[in-house]
């Protein structure tokens, strides 16, 4: 995390996950209902039964999960309710994963205390067993140990703040001389030092001139940092452009909501409600800035009858209006796709598509 570049693609991609609420759904028929009064909800919301809030877990988890390859949470059960959500560390989580390559199990064990398998949620990423992810920071060694070598080398030679040359006498100076001369010079480029310094009649201070290798580091840094973002699904400019921000959403962040959220249903939701119950994120604040887009682009797909209304209204979570039709051309012409007829609102007619013939009812 002193990397910059590092520092800042895992506030950017936390900062957003663990801020956007977390809603619980319910299916019912084709409509879906939020539900407002679970204690589920409230866990992953509001407070956690923990030490830490609910975003401080969510940002917390979000973070191993990119540095380290996992972040682990222990649900606190009383039968099947859960009572608290409390964040691990993951260095302090040790998998137990069975030989087995086909059926797999795991226990986890945390300071020598074992727990079962549904007991720690998890998000993993770049798993191959369910229990232990891959983490950016061994994925992408090489790069990070680059960039963090070249700025405590660039900390080494410029920690003084004083500025790089060299001292050049006109004529010997004897052994005090040289010595007073040493030592003010090294009392000036101390950090805490506010004095000045008058160099004597023949001594001259000449400028050091930045080397092609110096160049090429700083060069190297900056190509280092764009590739620290692309790592994270991010770009350098995500900042200070919106279309830029827009993409950095989709590339870099969307996909751990979406997997943060398989991982919730996975392990907050009974058996017996996954038929019918979900979590989701709830981007509407999030995407309020693509909120012209998207509905531009429902606009195209309702008048080109890829979608119906209803269909667009569930994507957004809203509740049904039962407008079970696709308007087809000159927005005069309406289908009624389950009954196979076509309205004609101009001389109020309805043709049956099968072959029935026209009638007004």
């Amino acid at each position: 995390m002193n990397i910059p570049a590092v520092s800042a693609a895992v506030g950017f991609i936390c900062g957003i996950v663990s801020t956007v609420p977390i809603r619980l759904y319910k299916r019912i028929g084709d409509d879906i209902a939020e539900i407002k009064c679970d204690q589920r909800a409230k866990l992953l919301n509001d407070e956690t039964g923990d030490l830490l809030d609910s975003v401080q877990m969510k940002e917390a988890i979000v973070r191993d999960y990119l540095l380290k390859g996992g972040g682990y949470a222990y649900l606190n059960k009383r039968r099947n309710e859960i009572k608290s959500i409390h964040y691990v560390k993951n260095s302090v989580v040790s998998a137990v994963v069975s030989p087995d390559p086909v059926f797999k199990q795991a226990d986890f064990l945390i300071n020598g205390t074992k727990y079962f398998d549904f007991e720690i949620m998890r998000l993993l990423r770049r798993t191959d067993d369910g229990a232990r992810g891959v983490g950016i920071l061994s994925e992408n060694a090489i790069v990070l140990r680059t960039m963090y070598n070249s700025l405590k080398y660039e900390n080494i030679t410029s920690g003084s703040g004083a500025r790089k040359g060299f001292l050049k006498s006109a004529a010997r100076l004897e052994a005090d001389a040289l010595r007073d001369l040493k030592n003010a010079w090294k009392k000036l480029t101390s950090n805490d030092s506010n004095d000045a310094m008058v160099l004597n009649q023949g001594i001259t201070f000449e400028p050091a001139a930045s080397t092609a290798v110096e160049n090429q580091m700083n060069e190297n840094k900056k190509t280092n940092s764009d590739l620290i973002f692309n790592v994270f699904g991010l770009s350098p400019e995500i900042y200070s452009k919106d279309d830029v921000f827009l993409q950095g959403l989709k590339t870099g962040v969307m996909p751990i909501i979406t997997a943060f959220t398989k991982t919730i249903n996975r392990f907050m939701l009974l058996e017996s409600e996954k038929d019918s119950y979900f979590f989701s994120f709830d981007l509407t604040e999030l995407m309020k800035a693509a909120t012209l887009q998207r509905y531009q682009a429902y606009e195209i797909a309702i008048k080109n009858g890829w979608l119906t209304l209803d269909e667009v209204r569930a994507t957004e979570n809203l509740e049904a209006l039962n407008l079970d039709f696709i308007k087809l051309g000159l927005d005069s012409v309406i289908y009624y796709y389950k009954d196979k007829k076509i309205y004609i609102p101009n001389t109020k007619e309805f043709v049956d598509v099968k072959g029935g013939g026209k009638n007004e009812n």
